[in-house]
């Protein structure tokens, strides 16, 4: 939970999803410039199962 207690909570409830969907991120930038973002992600593939182990 440490990492969630540090997401910019100011803005609380006030970004208009109409606005997002209408805008995107030009919106986003424009009227909340503290809004914490993903920049980039990666996907890492499951490590392999050991032996004798079992799907659960």
């Amino acid at each position: 939970m440490d990492v969630v207690d540090k997401i910019y909570s100011g803005y609380g409830e006030k970004p208009d999803q109409g606005q997002i969907q209408a805008q995107g991120k030009a919106y986003l930038d424009r009227n909340f410039p503290h809004l914490d973002k993903i920049l980039a992600a990666t996907i890492v593939p499951a490590a392999p199962k050991a032996a004798g182990e079992t799907k659960k």
